[in-house]
């Protein structure tokens, strides 16, 4: 077995349930080292989640954020170097989950803006006394780059 391999079995044991988690590593249940990671992984991404979309859980309730949270972690793994990332495309998980209530989704989608529209890239900014030079016939202003 390469390493790639068995780093890709490792993940899929921490996303999976407990029983393919035990199989994928070749074992017939989580031993209690493995079964460590596997709760702990995936309950620290759904604190992640919590975090990001304070209203989206007080909205949800407990019960069915962590059901979402966990539906999100099974189909998205994170991928960037921080977690501050990771809640990127949990609106797209809950209009999946929730087709009938479009409230959801758009809550995640409001919240997830507002919560990158101050990590982006720094826009160019206006100055104060350049104004009065400004040929404001010819002038353009542009939103900044988190503008969404």
């Amino acid at each position: 077995m390469t390493l790639l391999a068995l780093q890709r079995d490792f993940r899929d044991a921490l996303l999976g349930d407990a029983d393919d988690a035990a199989r994928c590593m070749g074992e017939t249940s989580l031993s209690a080292g493995l079964a460590v990671y596997h709760y702990a992984y995936r309950s620290q991404l759904v604190e992640c989640l919590r975090e990001t979309f304070e209203k989206l859980h007080a909205w949800l309730g407990e019960n069915a954020f962590v059901e979402a949270a966990l539906a999100h972690i099974a189909d998205h793994p994170p991928h960037g170097w921080t977690l501050g990332a990771y809640g990127a495309g949990f609106d797209a998980t809950l209009s999946r989950l929730y087709p009938d209530d479009s409230e959801v989704a758009e809550l995640a989608w409001l919240e997830w803006s507002l919560s990158t529209a101050f990590s982006g890239s720094d826009a160019t900014a206006l100055i104060a006394n350049g104004r009065a030079t400004t040929d404001w016939d010819r002038a353009r202003l542009s939103f900044t780059p988190t503008m969404q």
